[in-house]
């Protein structure tokens, strides 16, 4: 569907949205095509605004779903719109577990290391638990590619 990516994004990324939220309510573990609009360069307007949607339904994504999402907003979302959506997220803690606040956690710090790092700190201790996945997380967000070029923006 590239041609169709190409020609008329609004109604790719409205369906995509509708079909990825309902499987991600169900539990689903990945979103089929996601990976090939990754590799597509024209999908970029639609991945912005797609990962920031899918984002809203944080609570119910599966864990390793959240980890890709949040790689993808960071690679393609606007930066302000990243980061508003990390504080609101950051505020809406409760009942989560723990590695989801993690992850949160971790987001903000990327986008504001100053402003975060302490938190992340004070939250992460010395737990295994908590610390494992931030590493794994932080792993997959500073791998070369558009990801790590936008954080490089952001801190220089």
């Amino acid at each position: 569907y590239p041609q169709l990516v190409e020609r008329r994004p609004e109604t790719v990324a409205a369906a995509l949205a509708i079909y990825w939220g309902i499987l991600i309510d169900r539990g689903a573990a990945y979103l089929p095509g996601l990976l090939a609009l990754l590799h597509e360069q024209r999908a970029a307007p639609i991945m912005a605004t797609l990962s920031l949607t899918l984002l809203q339904r944080w609570k119910q994504c599966r864990l390793k779903l959240l980890v890709e999402l949040l790689n993808v907003a960071f690679r393609y979302a606007d930066e302000k719109d990243l980061r508003l959506m990390i504080e609101t997220m950051l505020a809406d803690q409760d009942g989560v577990n723990v590695k989801k606040t993690l992850l949160w956690m971790a987001a903000a710090f990327f986008i504001s290391p100053a402003e975060h790092e302490q938190q992340l700190i004070d939250y992460c201790q010395a737990s295994k638990e908590k610390i494992l996945p931030l590493l794994d997380f932080s792993h997959r967000l500073l791998q070369p590619g558009p990801a790590y070029l936008f954080l490089w923006k952001i801190w220089a």
